[in-house]
């Protein structure tokens, strides 16, 4: 259950830094980084959200993982893990993918596949 809800602000957060980042159309990067030095005030919200819901995004991921290690895999988490991305895709899939894939990196990072309960186990 608490997998759940780091879900659903996750991908709320998601949703925020998706509509709240600044989106130049047709200019080059250089725009984007004037605009975002004088008019902070979006660009750093944004990048609040962004950040806050890719750990929290990374966390799920590592729980899903972690119980496909140990054979339990988490079905209905998995599932609604997916609609959740299809549906940042449905707002923005630029961002989402962005989003997703440094969440999918954040997660996979934060494994800890050699050590178990605070001793190194060699299996």
């Amino acid at each position: 259950m608490r997998e759940i809800r780091l879900l659903v602000l996750s991908i709320l957060f998601g949703g925020v830094f998706i509509r709240l980042f600044p989106v130049h159309k047709g200019e080059s990067i250089s725009d984007l980084i004037v605009g975002a030095v004088l008019s902070p005030g979006g660009f750093f919200v944004a990048s609040a959200f962004f950040i806050a819901g890719f750990i929290l995004q990374g966390k799920v991921i590592k729980v899903e993982i972690q119980a496909l290690r140990d054979r339990k895999p988490r079905y209905i988490l998995m599932f609604t893990h997916l609609l959740s991305i299809l549906a940042l895709t449905w707002v923005g899939w630029v961002h989402a993918c962005i989003f997703i894939s440094i969440s999918c990196v954040y997660g996979m990072i934060s494994l800890d596949l050699k050590r178990e309960g605070g001793r190194h186990v060699d299996h």
